[in-house]
C-alpha cells in the first residue's frame, strides 16, 4: 500500500495502453512537447507584443506630442516620406459604481437620449405563447426580467468631444471623466 493519498492515486484503467510500440510513445511525447512549446512561444509573443503596445503608446501618446509641442510644432514630414501630425483623442468614461449617479445627470439635463436599454425576459421550454407579450404585461405576470443599463463607448467618447469643445467640460456630473490625449499620428507614403 502507497503513502500516496487516494485523490492523488492514478487509476490503472486511465494509464492508456500498455503494450504500445516505443516508437509510438516517442512520437505521441514529440507531439506533446511541441504543442507546449508552441503554447510557451505564444506566451511569450504576447507578453512582448503587451509590452511593446505599450512602449508604442507611451512614444505616441507622451514623448513624440510633448516633443512637438515643445517647439510649437503640429505637423511635419520625415526623410522617408511619413506625415506626423498630432491629432486630438477623446476618452470618456464612467465608472461603473457613478452609473446610476451619472445616468440620472445625463437624463436630468438633456443628454438621456445617450443611454441605451436593454430589457431581457428569459422563458423556460414551451413558455413560446408568453414570449410575445410586451415587457410591462410580464412584469405584471412577475415573470422575471432583467435589464441593462448602458452608452455605448463610441456613443460616449463622441458626446465627451462635444462637450470639450463647447466648453462644458467642467459643469459635468463627477462620475463622468473626460480625457483629451495629444496623440501622434503617422501616415505612410503615397
Amino acid at each position: 500500500m502507497s503513502d500516496m493519498p487516494e485523490f492523488m492515486r492514478v487509476d490503472e484503467g486511465l494509464k492508456g495502453p500498455q503494450n504500445l510500440p516505443d516508437d509510438s510513445i516517442n512520437s505521441i511525447s514529440k507531439l506533446a512537447e511541441r504543442i507546449i512549446d508552441f503554447q510557451k512561444r505564444i506566451s511569450r509573443i504576447e507578453d512582448t507584443l503587451k509590452t511593446d503596445k505599450a512602449e508604442l503608446r507611451k512614444l505616441t501618446d507622451e514623448e513624440l506630442p510633448a516633443a512637438m509641442a515643445e517647439v510649437n510644432m503640429k505637423k511635419f514630414e520625415t526623410d522617408s516620406g511619413y506625415s506626423v501630425a498630432i491629432k486630438k483623442i477623446y476618452v470618456t468614461n464612467i465608472k461603473v459604481e457613478d452609473r446610476p449617479d451619472a445616468f440620472e445627470w445625463l437624463r436630468e439635463n438633456g443628454h438621456g437620449d445617450l443611454i441605451k436599454n436593454t430589457v431581457s425576459i428569459n422563458f423556460g421550454k414551451g413558455e413560446d405563447d408568453i414570449a410575445v407579450r410586451f415587457k410591462a404585461l410580464a412584469e405584471e405576470e412577475n415573470i422575471p426580467v432583467e435589464t441593462d443599463t448602458k452608452i455605448h463607448p463610441m456613443t460616449l467618447r463622441a458626446w465627451g468631444k462635444e462637450q470639450i469643445e463647447k466648453g462644458n467640460g467642467e459643469a459635468l456630473h463627477e462620475g463622468i471623466n473626460i480625457s483629451v490625449i495629444d496623440h501622434a499620428e503617422i501616415k505612410g507614403t503615397k
